[in-house]
């Protein structure tokens, strides 16, 4: 996890607030997603349905994530 204070894609200095806190602050982080599929479910007649479910689970949430922007 990085924390920064700068507005993202400017090295400019950056404007603070009256008490002297830095005026835009964001944080990258990184995440880890592991889908398990239990043994007791693998003969499932629906696996395949699941897992199709759980793979675009798991996209929708890295394209959520990767398109969010810091506002300032």
């Amino acid at each position: 996890m990085m924390h920064m204070s700068s507005l993202p894609g400017t090295n400019a200095a950056q404007p603070l607030l009256p008490d002297g806190s830095p005026r835009y602050s964001y944080t990258i982080f990184g995440v880890r997603v592991t889908t398990e599929f239990f043994a007791l479910r693998a003969q499932d007649r629906f696996i395949e349905k699941y897992r199709g479910w759980a793979g675009r689970v798991v996209s929708g949430a890295e394209r959520w994530i990767e398109g969010a922007t810091p506002t300032p």
